[in-house]
């Protein structure tokens, strides 16, 4: 998949390179295109654009506060200006039939039919994605899920709010034979797309022999998150499902003289995509708690969660690798 990032750089520059970063680590360098890094110097400007829409999948408008309303030198919007190069990316992405999404940043709205010019008035009418702060890894996750072809469900937006440890183990131990059973606490999944609290595990689980190495670093977007995982145990639920549970800690490691609102990590079930196992991947976690911290992590701060898979594979002499929203890769496999 090729995709093309169209934004201007006085308004979303930072959320855009944050993106680009991301899908880079996806689809690979040479199939996102944002302009500052992949036009070479003396390289034709307006036609080395025109050719990357020609050949995107997908073109992402990214979408500030102040995206439309951007003055020129003469003080009138950029946006009116028929040379504007934004203007220019997204008319010709509209022309050429492109699947054009606008992305929306720093609580912006999406125009409307009156806001846009002529040639740009069809963008109005697009379906939009937004993009938050706090909420940056499950929303740009869910944006790619979406690009390959998945069906995604919108949850509402986390709370920013301290969760105490004592509350969430509490509410674990009340959903956790529940869940044991395969529901919520009215014995069924809940539609919200987020999935029920994890059990905790004790003596009945097996425990997985984590390595020491098992956490990696992503330097996304100005936020040096690090993910651990600590310890994993299984049960199995029937002959044919086996629950693995991990224990999982987010530091953000972002010095707090550099701290910002973008530097903000954020902690929740859609952080981690998938458990490999043996090399297949077992799908978004199936259970997830949040022990201790502050699902907002802020630099120089952590939290510690449960986080569920279930597997049809015995875990106990198997290939385990924990997969992050950035496709980063946490290798959990037991000690031989």
């Amino acid at each position: 998949m090729k995709i093309f990032i169209s934004y201007r750089r006085d308004d979303t520059a930072g959320r855009a390179g944050r993106l680009f970063d991301v899908l880079v680590t996806r689809f690979g360098a040479r199939n996102v295109f944002q302009d500052v890094t992949a036009i070479e110097p003396g390289v034709d400007f307006a036609k080395r654009v025109d050719e990357a829409i020609a050949q995107s999948d997908a073109v992402l408008v990214v979408i500030g506060a102040d995206w439309l309303a951007t003055p020129g030198p003469d003080g009138s919007r950029r946006l009116d200006d028929p040379d504007d190069y934004v203007r220019r990316e997204v008319s010709a992405a509209l022309r050429a039939g492109a699947r054009v999404v606008p992305i929306l940043v720093n609580d912006a709205r999406l125009p409307t039919v009156t806001d846009l010019p002529d040639d740009l008035q069809p963008l109005a009418s697009r379906q939009s994605v937004a993009l938050g702060d706090a909420t940056w890894h499950q929303d740009v996750d869910a944006l790619i899920r979406r690009l390959e072809g998945e069906q995604v469900v919108d949850t509402p937006r986390r709370r920013s709010v301290m969760i105490g440890a004592a509350v969430v183990l509490i509410a674990v131990t009340l959903f956790g034979w529940v869940w044991l059973r395969g529901g919520g606490a009215d014995g069924s999944k809940s539609n919200s797309g987020e999935p029920p609290p994890c059990p905790v595990p004790d003596g009945s689980w097996t425990e997985i022999d984590v390595p020491e190495t098992a956490t990696v670093e992503d330097p996304d977007g100005g936020t040096l998150t690090v993910y651990t995982v600590t310890a994993a145990s299984y049960i199995e639920q029937s002959s044919l499902k086996t629950l693995i549970v991990l224990t999982a800690e987010l530091s953000n490691e972002t010095p707090d003289e550099n701290s910002s609102g973008s530097n903000d990590g954020y902690y929740n079930w859609a952080v981690f995509r998938a458990l490999n196992v043996n090399g297949i991947a077992q799908g978004e976690p199936s259970c997830f708690s949040l022990v201790s911290g502050d699902p907002t992590i802020e630099p120089g701060e952590r939290a510690i969660g449960l986080v569920g898979f279930e597997s049809s594979e015995d875990p106990a002499s198997v290939s385990l690798v924990v997969e992050t929203i950035n496709y980063l890769k946490i290798d959990i496999t037991p000690s031989a």
